[in-house]
């Protein structure tokens, strides 16, 4: 019986490793499929802080180790809801998070999000202490295909994706690096429809 018990401890885990080994891979498909064939953005009503906690959610389970000594610090009111695309913008997040983890590359440091909204704009901050990006490639960090990862992780879309993302939502995203710091600035328009609902 012990022995069972352990094998299928083990099993449990080899199948753990291999559901997230495929989540990676689907995101990464996911990227590839959005960059080669971008379609028309469909919005709908949506909370933008739910996105925000499930990207975040997701980063964790799908890299538990690079993101165990990860702090996070988000600043986000509850029920803040405009027109846009969930999907897409937890893609969005998903892809900006990952990169800020997978720059600290093991190390402790904090990922900060913060949600301001205007009257016509939601501005999100997110920021890193990885180390910053270095200012001889900082205008390439949204050209396809370009990474800085020294392992050749990911496909080097990511951050091509966001900036895409944000253009079909008719926003707007910019990067700056100072003190051991990055930090994305994203603004996206509120719409015709929006509000603090609840």
């Amino acid at each position: 019986n012990n022995l069972e018990s352990k094998d299928l401890f083990f099993f449990e885990k080899r199948l753990d490793m291999i559901k997230k080994d495929l989540a990676r891979a689907s995101i990464i498909v996911s990227d590839i499929l959005s960059f080669a064939k971008p379609g028309r953005v469909t919005k709908t009503l949506a909370d933008i802080g739910s996105s925000i906690s499930s990207a975040k959610e997701t980063v964790e389970r799908l890299y538990p180790v690079l993101s165990k000594e990860i702090k996070w610090d988000i600043e986000c009111d509850s029920k803040l809801f405009f027109y846009f695309n969930p999907v897409k913008i937890e893609r969005l997040f998903l892809n900006l998070f990952r990169n800020s983890i997978q720059a600290f590359d093991y190390k402790k440091g904090i990922i900060k999000v913060e949600v301001r909204k205007t009257k016509k704009w939601f501005h999100i901050f997110v920021e890193d202490d990885a180390g910053g990006i270095a200012p001889e490639i900082l205008d390439k960090v949204f050209d396809p295909f370009f990474t800085n990862s020294k392992s050749g992780v990911g496909t080097g879309l990511g951050l091509s994706i966001c900036y895409s993302i944000v253009n079909e939502h008719d926003g707007n995203i910019s990067v700056k690096s100072f003190e051991n710091k990055t930090r994305f600035f994203i603004s996206l328009p509120v719409g015709n429809h929006e509000g603090n609902l609840g």
